[in-house]
């Protein structure tokens, strides 16, 4: 009802200003459009003339504006249009390369490159797929396409190096590398270019690359120990007692790095002192956590009768000291020293503390030290003069030997057989803990 009343109000206005401007404007003048004759009319009339022809030229101006205006919000729709798809086959090619759906990615990002053939990410990421398809070259052709163009793209460099790195091309890496250092610190390009560098056997450049890492508080103290071990290693001594002393100082900075102590366990040796070389192999297993240099060390003391007990001494130390991944090794080297010592009973121990210490872990054995382990059982076996078991134990580690290559083997063979009684020749094999 409002709006009603409100339209018959306007109406009465649009007629009543009209008809007030011609009344209050009575006047005749004469207006001169074409020739001499004018039209005589009252200024009101001629007012109100005036406004509906500039009310009209207005409108029309404001429609060629608005025509104007569709036309091109139609052409930005439907540049929005192409973009949204676009994006939207960014985003499934994106997908399919994070799936690892390698083939369908490449098919996505190839027909990206058809739409716009100077899209870097789409380059790059083609690159990636290619490179993950072991299509090296491939991979290498699409971003030089653009090289020129993005020539300090660190991401570009970063995978022109990966992807020449992978190809064996190790100086061209190198090469793509060594601008972004040079505009300034990169520790990811550092890390890159002392690899690159220890591959080429360059360690003089690898050791700058590092002292600049260092310097920033983010240097690998593991790298910087290996380049300077190689260092030292190529380094020419007069004396013998040269390369001693460099080594035991080094080993002050680097007390963890195995090799130096194994170079310096074999100048121990060429000089007739292989305690001392099983002792300095003990303190680098114990500084690296090594139980590869356990198994040197202990191997040097069972070479004498005098020093059996260090062996067996080292040989536990080992169990409190080298990490977890290592830990059932390290229960398999004192189990074998205590039957290389013959003391059986001790072996036997240890043997039945490793099968606990896996059941509480739930690991499972790999195939080499299942192996070690029937062999362990089999000799311990053989000093019981438990013939019978032992021939036994020996056919199942043939058996297990002639395997192609288990990656793991479980504890459920432990629950062998229990009494002589049962052995027979279809006997399961015969194990220690019954």
């Amino acid at each position: 009802m409002t709006r009603r009343i409100l339209k018959i109000i306007a109406a009465l206005l649009l007629i009543a200003i009209p008809t007030f401007i011609v009344v209050k404007n009575r006047e005749v003048v004469p207006v001169y459009y074409a020739g001499e004759t004018p039209i005589s009319t009252s200024v009101g009339v001629l007012v109100l003339v005036v406004f509906l022809a500039g009310a009209f030229a207005a409108s029309l101006v404001a429609s060629v504006i608005g025509l104007f205006s569709w036309w091109e919000n139609k052409k930005l729709r439907r540049k929005e249009k192409i973009r949204n798809a676009f994006y939207a086959a960014l985003v499934d090619a994106r997908m399919a390369s994070a799936s690892r759906e390698w083939s369908k990615a490449k098919t996505l990002w190839l027909g990206i490159l058809k739409k716009d053939p100077d899209n870097l990410i789409a380059r790059l990421e083609l690159s990636r797929v290619h490179q993950q398809l072991g299509e090296l070259r491939e991979g290498l052709a699409v971003i030089e396409v653009v090289r020129a163009q993005h020539s300090r793209n660190a991401e570009l460099l970063f995978q022109s190096a990966e992807l020449l790195e992978r190809s064996g091309s190790l100086t061209a890496a190198l090469d793509n590398l060594l601008p972004l250092l040079a505009n300034g610190f990169n520790a990811r390009a550092a890390e890159m270019v002392i690899e690159l560098h220890q591959k080429l056997g360059r360690w003089e450049d690898a050791l700058e690359v590092w002292e600049q890492l260092d310097d920033h508080g983010v240097a690998s103290v593991e790298t910087g120990a290996r380049i300077k071990f190689n260092l030292l290693s190529n380094r020419a001594f007069a004396r013998t007692e040269d390369e001693l002393s460099a080594l035991l100082e080094f080993i002050k900075k680097f007390p963890f790095f195995s090799m130096a102590y194994e170079r310096l366990a074999q100048l121990y040796q060429e000089g007739g002192a292989p305690i001392e070389a099983a002792h300095t192999l003990l303190k680098g297993a114990k500084g690296g956590k090594s139980i590869e240099l356990y198994r040197q060390a202990i191997d040097l003391f069972l070479e004498h009768p005098r020093d059996h007990e260090k062996a067996v001494s080292a040989a536990r130390s080992a169990i409190t000291v080298v990490p977890p991944p290592s830990q059932v090794a390290a229960r398999l080297l004192l189990a074998s020293v205590c039957v290389r010592l013959e003391r059986t009973e001790e072996a036997e121990v240890v043997l039945r503390e490793m099968k606990d210490f896996c059941s509480t872990r739930h690991i499972s054995l790999n195939h080499s030290d299942h192996l070690i382990h029937l062999c362990l059982q089999g000799m311990i076996l053989a000093f019981k003069e438990r013939e019978l078991e032992s021939r036994l134990m020996w056919r199942e580690l043939l058996r297990e030997a002639m395997k192609p290559g288990s990656t793991d083997s479980s504890y459920d063979h432990l629950d062998g057989i229990s009494s002589d009684s049962e052995l027979g020749q279809e006997a399961p094999a015969p194990f220690l803990f019954s």
